[in-house]
């Protein structure tokens, strides 16, 4: 199954909620995640740029977004960056199978 990097940011309000009530968002997205056949692997709470990242699957990128829509609808969150990722066993195999195109490919202006 297909693996997923979601990153964002809390709204304000949503920190607030979170001070006032604290619980664990890894749980509360466990569900979401699940029902279109999902699985949340993991989530963390990070520093910088984005306040969470979250790492899960998905069957495709379909049901990735069914799950996103509802968060993001409610404007608990900001800044939504979705990106798909691969084990380093599936890159092993692409570069593999680029060696044998690599000829085929001509670059700009050659």
């Amino acid at each position: 199954m297909p693996i997923f990097i979601v990153r964002g940011r809390y709204t304000k309000e949503s920190m607030a909620a979170m001070l006032q009530k604290p619980d664990d968002r890894a749980e509360a997205l466990r569900p979401v995640f699940a029902l279109g056949g999902g699985r949340l692997i993991d989530y963390y709470m990070t520093f910088g740029e984005d306040d969470f990242l979250i790492i899960l699957e998905a069957p495709d990128e379909k049901v990735m977004l069914q799950a996103l829509i509802p968060p993001a609808a409610t404007g608990a969150v900001t800044g939504l960056k979705t990106c798909l990722a691969l084990r380093s066993t599936e890159a092993k195999e692409a570069f593999a199978q680029a060696k044998a195109r690599a000829g085929d490919y001509r670059r700009p202006g050659g």
